[in-house]
């Protein structure tokens, strides 16, 4: 089970999340693709979406979820992450994720590159690169410790980089010798 958690719109990039699952099928039948978020921010690109899954098929193994309020309960079910923006500031879902021990499958984009640690917490693949992305996916996929290791360090780096406390004492330090005369 591989799930994304964004809403649905182009930005998202979810067609990428749909070629994907058309080239990973091939391998794996078994495999599904649940995305949780907003359906209802951008209309045409979630029928747009609805349309490609229908064409290729892809029915029985991509899930639309819509807006949830059990997300932390989804991803302790699922196996991979999978993140499909071309661009992104700060991916809060990818390091919730990795917080829930999910290795993460993603393009290689601003902040997820600061995010994610590519072959140690997941994978990082060139934009847009699909072949690339299925490959990664099928890696984590057919290789279940690799996969548990890889979100394993993924909790761990979250806990010591993006925790709360981590962050308000790394703030301190640099705004307090800032105030002393």
């Amino acid at each position: 089970l591989i799930i994304g958690v964004s809403h649905v719109m182009p930005r998202k990039g979810q067609e990428h999340g749909v070629a994907m699952m058309k080239q990973l099928t091939q391998y794996l039948d078994n495999v599904h693709l649940i995305m949780a978020g907003s359906l209802d921010r951008d209309r045409a690109y979630t029928q747009k979406i609805r349309t490609m899954i229908r064409e290729n098929g892809l029915g029985k193994h991509i899930h639309l979820l819509g807006m949830r309020t059990d997300v932390p309960n989804l991803l302790r079910g699922s196996e991979i992450f999978l993140h499909t923006a071309n661009r992104e500031a700060h991916p809060r879902a990818v390091l919730e994720a990795m917080a829930a021990g999910l290795p993460t499958v993603a393009f290689a984009v601003a902040g997820v590159t600061e995010a994610v640690v590519d072959q140690e917490t997941g994978y990082l693949v060139p934009a847009n690169d699909i072949d690339r992305m299925t490959e990664a996916a099928l890696s984590l996929l057919t290789r279940a410790e690799q996969a548990s290791q890889m979100g394993q360090r993924g909790r761990e780096y979250v806990e010591a980089h993006f925790m709360a406390q981590n962050t308000a004492r790394q703030s301190i330090q640099i705004i307090d010798p800032l105030l002393r005369p």
